[in-house]
């Protein structure tokens, strides 16, 4: 099975895949309680209330969308342009209560507790990264998905499937762990065992100093 697919074709699709589970995990909880991502929305104070909530039911039913277009390889040339577009638009209105030195929460994953900070863009832009990289290639992701699904349903193609959603997820997970570098650093300077928090930690040091 894989003898047919080129290296770059897979990566590829390693790439959708990954973009198609962050997408689902995104919306998941924001279908679970709708109300709590529209009151998140409202918050960024960009736009009046009425629009504001109308704006968050309308992302809903659009991240669900992109999440079985980028699972799917359906409509992946409407779906990538939207997701350009929608992640411009998180990183314009991030960036807007950053430099007003507003906190307050990202519901990006439908978490109340995570709030924006500089690593909300440095994600956002790596996500923008990766959708334009499937659009400058996007016909040979869409080849490969359309020879995948010509190929029997045999257990060489379930082995196939299988790691390449485990890469993808994979993936995903050390691209967030990455993300929590000064968490990481922390950890290698002062340890497992230390009490202080990295807020702290900067603190301390410079009393040291």
């Amino acid at each position: 099975m894989t003898d047919q697919i080129s290296l770059l074709s897979h990566l590829l699709l390693v790439t959708q895949i990954g973009l198609g589970i962050v997408f689902l995990l995104s919306v998941l909880p924001k279908l679970r309680s709708p109300f709590t991502f529209t009151r998140n929305v409202a918050e960024y104070r960009l736009l009046p209330n009425g629009v504001a909530h109308g704006l968050a039911l309308v992302l809903i039913p659009l991240e669900a969308f992109l999440a079985i277009a980028f699972l799917t390889s359906w409509l992946t040339s409407v779906a990538l342009p939207l997701a350009a577009a929608m992640l411009i638009l998180f990183f314009i209105a991030v960036s807007i209560n950053l430099k007003r030195g507003q906190q307050i929460s990202c519901g990006c994953f439908g978490d109340s507790g995570e709030q924006i900070s500089p690593r909300t863009l440095v994600r956002l832009c790596l996500l923008l990264a990766t959708v334009m990289l499937l659009a400058a290639f996007d016909e040979v992701t869409g080849t490969l998905f359309r020879q995948i699904s010509q190929m029997p349903l045999d257990r060489s193609m379930l082995i196939y499937l299988m790691q390449t959603t485990f890469l993808a997820v994979f993936l995903i997970l050390m691209t967030n762990w990455l993300l929590n570098w000064p968490e990481l650093a922390f950890l290698v300077r002062h340890g497992y065992g230390s009490r202080l928090s990295p807020g702290t930690a900067s603190t301390e040091d410079m009393k040291e100093t």
